[in-house]
C-alpha cells in the first residue's frame, strides 16, 4: 500500500506469489456462501483487505428462531461511500483505489446486487435466444425483455415468499408489527429495485455491444483502406 492506495494484490499461482499491479481494483468475492465475507465464534469480516463489516456484537443476534426468519446475517457485507469504496466504521474510506461489488456490499444495496445478479441471468437467457435460436432482438427490445424478465422473476419470488408466510408461518413479507399499509409500501419500493437493476443490467448490456460494433466497424473500415 502506498499513500492509502493498494499499488498490488498478490495471488497464489501454483505454488508462487505473483503480484498484480492495477490503478484501480475491484472487491467482488460475493457474500458469505462465496467465502466473500469471513465469520467465526467472534465476529464477521472481510479476509482480503480486511475491510469492515458492520454486524451486532452479540452472535446470537445474527440469525433469527424461525428458518425462514429476517436474518441479520443475510445483510453482512462492507459499507461503500457514493463512489464504492469501502469505509471503515467512522466513515473513512480503507483505500482510495478500491471498489465494492456485487455480493460483497452489505445491506440494502447488497439486496440491490442480488437482484441485479437475477438481471444478469436475464441477461443471459437474451443472449441464447438471440445468438442460438431464430428470434432476433434489436437493441431497445434487448433492454424491455431482460427489465420485463427480471420482474417476472422477482414476481414469481414474492408468490413463493408470500405462500411459505402463509403456510409455514415465516415472516418474509409480513414482519411482526407491520400494517398492510407498510407491507404494500415494502413490497412496492422492492419492485423498483428489480425494474431497476433489469433496466441498469440492459441499458449496459445494450452499450456493451453498441460499442462493441462500433469497434468491429472501425476495424473493418481500417482493413478496407489498406
Amino acid at each position: 500500500m502506498d499513500n492509502g492506495k493498494i499499488t498490488a494484490v498478490t495471488v497464489d499461482r501454483r505454488g508462487q506469489a505473483v503480484p498484480y499491479h492495477a490503478d484501480e481494483f475491484v472487491l467482488a468475492t460475493g457474500g458469505l456462501v462465496g467465502k466473500g465475507i469471513d465469520s467465526d465464534r467472534e465476529a464477521v469480516a472481510e479476509p482480503l483487505f480486511d475491510c469492515h463489516v458492520p454486524h451486532p456484537q452479540d452472535r446470537y443476534e445474527w440469525s433469527e428462531p424461525e428458518a425462514f426468519g429476517d436474518h441479520a446475517f443475510a445483510r453482512f457485507g462492507v459499507v461503500p461511500d457514493d463512489d464504492l469504496r469501502p469505509v471503515d466504521g467512522g466513515g473513512d474510506v480503507h483505500f482510495r483505489n478500491l471498489r465494492a461489488a456485487g455480493g460483497v456490499l452489505g445491506g440494502e444495496l447488497g439486496i440491490f446486487a442480488y437482484y441485479l445478479s437475477v438481471a444478469g441471468l436475464a441477461l443471459i437467457v437474451t443472449v441464447e435466444l438471440h445468438v442460438f435460436t431464430t428470434v432476433r432482438m434489436t437493441h431497445w427490445f434487448a433492454v424491455v425483455f431482460v427489465t420485463m424478465t427480471t420482474m417476472a422473476s422477482g414476481a414469481a419470488w414474492t408468490v413463493v415468499r408470500w405462500n411459505a408466510d402463509r403456510l409455514l408461518g415465516t415472516t418474509f413479507l409480513s414482519k411482526p408489527g407491520m400494517t398492510q399499509m407498510e407491507a404494500n409500501a415494502a413490497l412496492s419500493t422492492e419492485f423498483v429495485r428489480i425494474a431497476l437493476a433489469g433496466l441498469v443490467a440492459g441499458v449496459l448490456f445494450d452499450t456493451y455491444f453498441k460499442r462493441r460494433g462500433w469497434n468491429f466497424g472501425r476495424r473493418l473500415r481500417e482493413v478496407i483502406r489498406r
